[in-house]
């Protein structure tokens, strides 16, 4: 999927298939933390592993909102994981990677500080 928002500065994600993420004009295969200045390594290697420590990492970047891509496949958290984001003001939504993908590109053009954890 060809994502294109060229008007944007930061890491914008150019294109996502499973397996591969484009940002800028690098190619990711592993699964990372995205804001509009980082690109980091996420140790997380699925989402069946996904624990209240990936959830910190997230947080620990003070985002506003937390988009968390999740595969190829839709999955959900814990009420007690959603409500750590609320009790920081910090919204968060779970969707598919290639939503996520999607949805972060927009937050960014909205100059939005938003973190993406995203499961290649």
């Amino acid at each position: 999927m060809q994502i294109s928002l060229d008007t944007t500065s930061g890491n914008q994600i150019k294109s996502y298939s499973p397996g591969k993420i484009q940002i800028n004009e690098s190619f990711y295969e592993n699964n990372i933390i995205l804001t509009p200045t980082q690109i980091i390594p996420w140790s997380i290697a699925s989402f069946d592993q996904f624990r209240e420590e990936h959830l910190n990492e997230l947080m620990a970047l003070n985002p506003t909102v937390i988009i968390l891509g999740t595969g190829h496949q839709q999955h959900w958290l814990s009420q007690k994981l959603i409500a750590m984001t609320y009790e920081k003001n910090i919204g968060i939504e779970i969707m598919m990677t290639d939503a996520a993908c999607r949805t972060y590109n927009v937050l960014l053009s909205e100059k939005r500080n938003v973190v993406a954890g995203l499961i290649v």
